[in-house]
């Protein structure tokens, strides 16, 4: 039995963060992790190789498009994808990420132990003690002062009769791939669903959306969405899924949705959403922490649980699920663990999300409609710039798109949606302008380089700004009484100076 200040569960992100945020303040701790590596969903099921996947899918689509950029030679029918070198790619990507930042000597040089291939569960025989299993058989105990959770999410499985006896893919698993299938049915049309059917579109495989198209978010952003997924070839149904079975002879897959409509594919991708995974294995109860199928309970504040010595952070708390929020809230359990003065953890609005297709879908703080609930329709303020007024995005060809900034009184930013090529990277700005309570004059008095998309915040906040000065009842004013004499002229209009000719 070993002793400890902190011990974290789980090393995706968030137990990885929450790990070296405790060693980083002198705390003696141990990152437990069930699987023979860490890295969890970011590293090997989503964002990494998701991420390097659709920039694999971009450069195929770019080699077929070259010729409105003056690239010649290139016959675009004869362009495919080489599935093995985007293979390759993924796996790339995942081995310098993992041996940078997330490998067990990285975090031992930290002064972190680490234990790979147990699992985690807590016992009724003292709150400070944690198990340790290998299998079915106790390996080890340790004690500790706290505890951390953060064991993550997986797939959500959707209620679709015939699912259990169909081998449907899901992001864990599309990954490993052997060959491309001819056709795909993706349902579920959220962020995983719409990144892995656009990249696979543009690969070459005949894709169906079947559901809501980004149901999140507005209308708008839809329409554009729809543009770019019909132009990638992709078909979209709003038919729910309903039942599915194989074809006969084990060839392809049928999927039969409401309305009677039918799906025929040679693959099937489950992309339906994530939930917590693995608590009912930890024995929450014997810690005397509350939690159900859908999360974790914790103060929303400084993230402890029903038990003060059990922390928990990022996807096993169910709702927002996102990389960047579990590694921010498993450093603020950290921090209040460690320290004697603790801090907060982010309120949603503050969150920034970003779906990243072609175009990117990107927004934080409140929509339109959230600001007008809470603070009154004649209190909100919305500026919208579309891309082909945007000069680098004319200068891309990418002007399918919008930014739409959200204030409030006083042209306080109160959140922002975009969608554009570089989406994610604008509403970094942007959210940074909702967390310090920045005004639109603020940012218009930043000056931003020529022609950077961000240009165009510089352009949309001025925009705001002259139009609130424009009508400024004291500005007015004065421009009435005093207007005419800074341009020279008299009250009648006429030229105040002497002619000298």
């Amino acid at each position: 039995m070993s002793a400890y200040d902190v011990v974290v569960i789980g090393a995706g992100s968030g137990g990885l963060t929450a790990a070296k945020t405790a060693a980083r303040f002198g705390a003696k701790v141990l990152l437990v992790e069930k699987l023979p590596r860490l890295g969890g969903d970011c590293t090997w099921f989503g964002c990494v190789p998701s991420k390097a996947l659709i920039r694999c899918a971009r450069a195929v689509s770019e080699a077929k498009n070259g010729s409105r950029f003056g690239v010649a030679g290139v016959d675009p029918n004869a362009v495919s994808c080489n599935w093995p070198a985007v293979k390759q790619h993924i796996k790339n990507c995942q081995e310098l990420i993992y041996k940078q930042d997330d490998s067990p000597e990285v975090l031992r040089a930290l002064g972190i132990e680490v234990s790979l291939g147990l699992s985690a569960s807590f016992t009724e025989k003292g709150k400070d003690i944690l198990l340790l299993h290998d299998g079915d058989r106790l390996a080890d105990y340790v004690t500790s002062r706290f505890f951390i959770i953060c064991t993550g999410a997986g797939p959500a499985t959707p209620p679709i009769r015939g699912l259990e006896a169909v081998p449907y893919l899901t992001y864990e698993t599309i990954f490993d791939l052997d060959v491309l299938p001819a056709s795909l049915a993706v349902v579920g049309g959220g962020p995983i669903g719409s990144e892995l059917a656009q990249a696979f579109a543009r690969f070459g495989v005949k894709v169906t959306i079947v559901g809501s198209l980004l149901p999140r978010e507005d209308e708008e952003v839809r329409q554009v969405m729809r543009r770019a997924f019909e132009s990638d070839g992709i078909t979209l149904t709003t038919g729910r899924a309903e039942s599915v079975e194989l074809q006969a002879g084990g060839r392809g897959v049928l999927l039969k949705l409401s309305g009677g409509q039918t799906v025929v594919c040679d693959r099937l991708l489950v992309a339906a959403g994530r939930k917590a995974k693995g608590l009912e294995a930890l024995q929450l109860d014997k810690a005397g922490v509350k939690w159900s199928a859908s999360g974790i309970e914790v103060n929303k504040s400084s993230l402890r649980t029903s038990a003060k010595h059990i922390y928990a952070a990022g996807d096993c708390l169910g709702g927002l699920q996102f990389t960047h929020l579990a590694g921010y809230q498993a450093a603020v359990a950290a921090f209040n663990c460690v320290q004697a003065v603790g801090t907060k953890a982010p309120s949603p609005e503050a969150v920034p999300r970003c779906t990243f297709t072609h175009p990117e879908v990107a927004s934080v703080g409140m929509s339109l409609e959230e600001a007008q609930a809470k603070l009154g329709f004649d209190n909100v303020t919305v500026s919208v710039r579309h891309l082909n007024h945007v000069d680098r995005a004319v200068c891309e060809g990418d002007t399918d798109g919008f930014i739409k900034i959200i204030s409030g009184s006083g042209g306080r930013i109160l959140g922002a949606t975009v969608v554009a090529n570089v989406a994610g990277e604008i509403a970094s700005e942007l959210g940074l302008a909702v967390s310090a309570k920045l005004t639109m004059s603020t940012v218009a008095s930043c000056m931003h380089a020529y022609p950077t998309m961000c240009f165009a915040l510089q352009q949309i906040a001025a925009d705001h700004t002259y139009g609130a000065l424009e009508n400024n009842f004291a500005l007015k004013c004065l421009r009435r009484c005093f207007g005419p004499r800074l341009l020279g002229r008299d009250d009648k209009g006429s030229s105040s100076s002497e002619d000298t000719s």
